[in-house]
């Protein structure tokens, strides 16, 4: 009976597993699909014609689209725009698109295509501390590893054990 219940509680993991990994596929696609649409919204002001009132495109948005701020919108707009067509098969979240939509959009055009795509199977399989480094790599920065960490650029902070924060 304990056997077939572990079997049981196995087959509902793998089927959460798996509705997981579609949602994160429409989040993806939800945000390139937002992106361009607030792009043609905001083209010519279409907006004003569903929202007369709205003085401007900030002001839409506050007004119709509650819980979206400007710059949320703006980033799936730029993404959508710059790397879109890349990114659609891959499985990359918003800040990483972000990431590279801004490094390749720096790059002669001829480099673009090659970097975004070479970005995007990095961005779909790296941790997050090897992520960061390879975005300071492409901004001409120094990575973590190159670093000696001098003392002088070191933050210390202690954590206070009465309220749990971090002081400087």
């Amino acid at each position: 009976m304990e056997i077939e219940l572990k079997s049981e509680l196995a087959e509902r993991a793998w089927d959460l597993e798996q509705r997981l990994n579609q949602c994160l596929v429409a989040i993806r696609e939800n945000y390139l699909e937002l992106g361009l649409v607030a792009s043609a919204l905001k083209a010519g002001k279409l907006y004003k014609l569903v929202c007369p009132e709205a003085q401007n495109w900030a002001h839409f948005l506050g007004l119709k689209m509650t819980g979206l701020k400007k710059a949320q919108v703006d980033n799936y707009e730029y993404v959508a725009k710059t790397i879109g067509d890349y990114i659609k098969d891959h499985n990359v979240d918003i800040t990483r698109a972000i990431d590279i939509a801004r490094i390749v959009r720096a790059l002669p055009a001829p480099e673009r295509e090659g970097k975004a795509r070479e970005l995007i199977g990095s961005a779909e399989i790296m941790p997050p501390a090897a992520w960061k480094d390879t975005i300071r790599e492409c901004k001409g920065m120094i990575t973590s590893e190159e670093c000696d960490h001098p003392e002088e650029f070191r933050k210390h902070k202690e954590l206070c054990t009465k309220c749990g924060g971090w002081v400087n």
